[in-house]
């Protein structure tokens, strides 16, 4: 995914949490403040969530009880809504799944390492076998259970984020957090011009006006490696502990919040033909793309953004 973005005076770009970041601002004047807010709450969540840090938070959890900061507890209570939402289909109780399949560090690292031998064959333990007591602050697992709560997270910062600036600054504000895209303050005329789908050669595939809420994509084929013989994505089906086998080479989804999208992006991945159908029942708006190249819309997806390259 792109952003077509005003000046580049107005946007920010670095690399954090594993992926890439980008700020866009209407008043250039608010970028240096913006940014310093999104750096700011990209640590810390590296902090809290990262599964790749030894010192994370999230890795201290055990099936002993573990009081948490609200931080961890907010983002853990998301990553259940989530589950609950997509009925089990993106998982925060896969983090021992993704181990198995050797994506065990960031995946700049994964391509020159170890990885596994063989795609192992246990489902994740699932999402209600984590406990989470909202009076105590505290949350246990289920024996053997590793939480990864990279999907799920990134998409709420991205949302807090957005929020933050808005609010803090009184304007219009994109936050791209690889992809999971969020949208706040004050419309900004037409709209932020977004890219979606693969990026080839710097042009995506369709550029839609984005005015508020949230954008994410999916796409099974941009992160994969290999495991023996087999190639595998990063995206998994809870349910057998395996590496979705989709029908759609991407699944971008607008809704009110990052949160949905990227929960409903993900999930259209790993539901595969029935997804049309899960994501209306939902009241989403989508652009699913199979690989034969052919579109299908759901719902009401955003209009073209006027005058895009």
């Amino acid at each position: 995914m792109a952003t077509d973005l005003m000046s580049e005076s107005s946007t920010a770009r670095w690399e954090a949490i594993g992926t890439s970041v980008l700020v866009a601002v209407s008043n250039p004047g608010c970028l240096a403040p913006a940014e310093q807010i999104a750096r700011g709450e990209l640590d810390d969540l590296d902090q809290s969530c990262s599964r790749f840090r030894s010192d994370s938070e999230i890795l201290q959890i055990s099936p002993r009880p573990l009081e948490v900061t609200p931080r961890l507890l907010g983002v853990l209570q998301v990553a259940q809504n989530v589950a609950r939402y997509t009925r089990g289909v993106v998982d925060p109780t896969v983090g021992s799944v993704m181990v198995a399949l050797g994506y065990d560090r960031d995946f700049s690292e994964l391509a020159a390492g170890r990885t596994a031998e063989s795609v192992p064959l246990d489902a994740a333990p699932g999402w209600r076998t984590v406990a989470i007591d909202q009076g105590a602050r505290t949350i246990c697992v289920a024996e053997a259970t590793l939480l990864d709560v990279g999907a799920s997270a990134k998409a709420l910062a991205a949302d807090r984020i957005a929020t933050l600036i808005a609010s803090a600054l009184n304007t219009s504000v994109l936050v791209d957090l690889g992809g999971d895209i969020a949208v706040g303050g004050p419309a900004l005329g037409e709209g932020w011009a977004v890219g979606v789908g693969p990026v080839s050669g710097g042009h995506a595939e369709q550029v839609v006006a984005l005015r508020s809420g949230g954008l994410a994509t999916s796409c099974p084929d941009v992160r994969t490696w290999r495991v023996g013989a087999q190639l595998v994505s990063h995206i998994v089906d809870p349910r057998t502990g395996r590496p979705a086998r989709s029908v759609w080479r991407s699944a971008s989804v607008f809704a009110p919040t990052c949160v949905e999208a990227n929960a409903l992006s993900t999930a259209a991945i790993v539901w595969g033909q029935s997804a049309p159908a899960e994501i209306a029942v939902r009241g989403g708006h989508a652009r699913l793309v199979d690989y034969e190249g052919r579109v299908h819309h759901i719902g009401a997806w955003p209009q073209a953004a006027p005058h895009a390259a």
